[in-house]
């Protein structure tokens, strides 16, 4: 399997908070039979709207991420990792990742496709969401939305997401927390997770979800869960289906090719 979302370069965002949590994380992908992983840390635009702020976050990334991979060659060298970012959605996004896209390797494995989420707060509502897609697609990006069903709440972001689907404005990418139990998270965390399972569903019986990830960030309370999720969509939608959402779509952002 091939995770894309994940916070496993340490020190950086709200993930591992060292290199023995990720070196945790690593044995556990490994266990579950993930061997190539994309990490995305966290980035919000507009926390670093100045030029010394990037260069300051940028060059944090790299250090952290050569960090982890010498680390990871010596501990757990079956595991190939590339590198990639968590793009919060913001007016700000579109300049910043046309500018810095490519060059500062915002998109996930130097392809074109790029991971955004969507903003906890956002002025302008749709139609600014709309625009900011668009104007990504034209600047020659593929974003694809992590973990839409943390939204799916919300009036209306059902049929929103399927009009951004239509419209080629997206690929989806759901969370292995929002369709499993797993005994090593608190039974709150857990309770607010299977709220989501119903979302998750819909979006995988429309047959609109591309890929599956566990957006994992340590050991404990959001630890990898690829194998728990893929056994569940093997039984529900088949093993092609699983095939599909964890390992093969992935391997095309990896070699740079169409999904």
């Amino acid at each position: 399997m091939i995770e894309i979302h994940c916070h496993l370069i340490p020190g950086i965002d709200d993930g591992a908070a060292d290199l023995t949590v990720s070196q945790a994380m690593l044995a556990d992908y490994h266990a579950q039979g993930v061997d190539e992983i994309i990490c995305t840390p966290h980035f919000e635009p507009v926390n670093y709207i100045s030029e010394t702020a990037l260069d300051d976050y940028f060059r944090l990334r790299q250090k952290q991420y050569d960090s982890l991979r010498e680390h990871a060659e010596k501990h757990q060298p079956e595991i190939n990792l590339y590198l990639g970012t968590e793009i919060m959605l913001s007016s700000d996004c579109p300049a910043i990742i046309e500018r810095y896209g490519r060059q500062l390797k915002l998109t996930l494995a130097e392809s074109d496709y790029i991971l955004v989420e969507l903003p906890r707060y956002l002025s302008g509502g749709y139609k600014l969401l709309n625009r900011l897609l668009f104007n990504l697609q034209i600047s020659g990006f593929i974003p694809i939305l992590a973990h839409p069903e943390r939204s799916m709440s919300q009036d209306g972001m059902f049929e929103t997401l399927l009009e951004w689907y239509d419209q080629g404005y997206i690929l989806l990418q759901v969370n292995a927390s929002s369709m499993v139990h797993d005994h090593r998270v608190s039974q709150e965390r857990q309770e607010r997770y299977s709220r989501r399972k119903k979302h998750v569903g819909r979006l995988l019986d429309r047959e609109i979800v591309h890929f599956v990830s566990s957006d994992a960030h340590n050991i404990a309370s959001r630890p990898p869960q690829n194998k728990l999720a893929y056994d569940v969509v093997a039984k529900d939608y088949g093993i092609r289906t699983a095939e599909e959402l964890f390992t093969s779509n992935a391997r095309k952002i990896i070699n740079h090719q169409n999904i």
